[in-house]
């Protein structure tokens, strides 16, 4: 099925006919009546991300709500380019169609879709924050208790696919360490990026470490790591989202998977 509209890329465009549209498209029973944007963020805006985020309220037609929650969240794409596509078309994807069958802890998800026109996307999905989930910025602390109760959330998702034949064929579309659409904006794409940024730093760091008085220590530490390394790390780490809530385990958000 082909969407109607086009999917916003700011909070303007997240209206009632748009939310109603994406549901309709995503099979999904509830109209919805008013919304109210509560918070519109993009990269840039105090945030570093792949994607844009819509916080808003919604008030369902008499009899319409069954159940579903008040406040939610609009992922959708941070600019007009299509840099991101890759990730886009595999969250949409991992959403609707490997999430409800995955038994870990993981936001919930009321419909999406990726326009392959316009490489754009929207995700419907729960507001964590109802929840009292802690986003950690680059600036805070993670304990290594987040990070093995994050790993252990991680395994379940890897354990169950790990190396299985369905990954080289209905789920091919997911890519792997090597290879995909994924695979190729991390690798091929962002390579020359990463590497004119790692050698400024590098820069950066040496001068620092002079006037430290330290530039012995700087010397021995590694310049980079080797190929194999920087793949595993990058998609590993690109392609999960992690958040944490009061009583649970960290959750992720997984865009593809390493199975082989």
């Amino acid at each position: 099925m082909t969407m109607p509209i086009r999917h916003p890329i700011d909070g303007e465009g997240v209206t009632v006919d748009y939310l109603n549209g994406l549901l309709q498209h995503s099979g999904q029973a509830p109209s919805i009546a008013d919304v109210t944007i509560e918070e519109s963020r993009t990269y840039g805006d105090q945030m570093v991300s792949t994607a844009a985020r819509v916080l808003f309220s919604v008030r369902y037609h008499d009899g319409m709500a069954q159940g579903w929650p008040r406040h939610l969240m609009l992922k959708i794409a941070r600019t007009d380019d299509d840099v991101m596509a890759p990730f886009y078309a595999n969250e949409v994807a991992f959403y609707t169609q490997l999430r409800p069958s995955l038994d870990m802890e993981a936001p919930r998800s009321f419909g999406g879709h990726y326009d392959n026109e316009t490489r754009h996307f929207a995700l419907l999905m729960e507001n964590l924050t109802t929840r009292g989930a802690h986003f950690p910025t680059v600036l805070e602390t993670v304990s290594i208790d987040r990070l093995q109760r994050l790993l252990e959330t991680l395994a379940l998702l890897h354990a169950r696919y790990w190396n299985a034949s369905l990954l080289r064929q209905e789920l091919a579309w997911l890519g792997n360490a090597l290879e995909g659409d994924v695979a190729h904006l991390l690798n091929d794409a962002a390579a020359p990026i990463s590497s004119m940024k790692s050698t400024r730093s590098h820069s950066r760091l040496n001068s620092s470490a002079r006037s430290a008085g330290q530039a012995a220590n700087y010397r021995q530490a590694p310049r980079r790591c080797t190929a194999t390394r920087c793949h595993l790390i990058n998609v590993l780490c690109m392609a999960t989202l992690i958040w944490a809530t009061p009583t649970s385990c960290p959750m992720a958000n997984a865009v593809c998977l390493i199975g082989s």
